[in-house]
């Protein structure tokens, strides 16, 4: 059987069927989006936090600001875990939706 008898799609109807796909779910793709978006600017805190923590120990701070750095930090990381965490659930859900959607479209 050679490639040309099995039935491709144009990148039109693609692009069309994407858009679909798109328009049907949109505000949970976009929650998606914002979720993981979140996830990566909260991932960007504890890195800085840390240098920050580090200078502030070179110049002699006392233990409640190293308690503030540590909270904060501890903070970041929960909330990054927990945008991470329902971006994830949300991802999956929203990919099984589709696809049970696309697979329903084909069988019938």
């Amino acid at each position: 059987m050679n490639s040309s008898s099995l039935p491709i799609a144009s990148s039109k109807r693609v692009r069309a069927g994407l858009l679909a796909i798109w328009r049907a779910d949109r505000a949970r793709f976009v929650g998606v989006i914002l979720l993981f978006g979140a996830s990566a600017v909260l991932g960007l805190a504890p890195p800085r936090l840390v240098g920050m923590l580090i200078d502030r120990l070179g110049e002699g701070v006392g233990v409640s600001e190293i308690a503030g750095y540590c909270t904060v930090l501890l903070g970041c990381t929960l909330l990054q875990f927990t945008t991470l965490l329902f971006g994830t659930r949300a991802a999956l859900v929203l990919g099984e939706d589709v696809f049970a959607k696309l697979r329903d479209d084909f069988m019938a």
